[in-house]
């Protein structure tokens, strides 16, 4: 691909303020985390992993989301589904499958869609907190 098509693909935004991400968000047409553990030696030695907001913040845009395959970040992007998951620092099938949601607005949209329901459904705060909460509902009755 030539920079001119590149540039056709593809536009560098800069830094944004948190807060205006939901509307830089909204012009994209997916969303990539291309995230490659073995550059950084704690994550895989400690079991360490990052928390993949970015990846939430995507799929409640209704962006589709292309990241790198592994187990926590499965748990939140489903393969064929809601996005694509692609090998760790695998630049040529992250290309790929980013070109490939690009060139099927239906697909991207319908992943989009499927994604930000997942998302809305599973992950949100509250449901996050009813989670929690029975957790510690649990403990209550264990003590009991």
């Amino acid at each position: 691909m030539s920079k001119r098509e590149l540039d056709d693909w593809v536009r560098f935004t800069g830094n944004w303020r948190h807060d205006l991400m939901p509307e830089l968000l909204s012009s994209a047409d997916v969303g990539i985390a291309p995230y490659d553990a073995s550059q950084y030696e704690p994550l895989i030695k400690y079991g360490f992993f990052w928390s993949p907001a970015k990846l939430f913040e995507y799929s409640a845009c209704g962006l589709p989301v292309v990241c790198s395959r592994y187990d926590l970040l499965a748990e939140v992007v489903e393969d064929g589904v809601t996005g694509y998951l692609v090998p760790p620092g695998d630049a040529r099938a992250l290309a790929d499958a980013v070109i490939k949601l690009c060139r099927d607005s239906d697909v991207c949209a319908r992943m989009g869609a499927k994604g930000r329901q997942r998302v809305l459904e599973e992950f949100s705060w509250d449901h996050h907190a009813e989670y929690v909460a029975e957790i510690l509902e649990q403990i209550l009755q264990d003590r009991r």
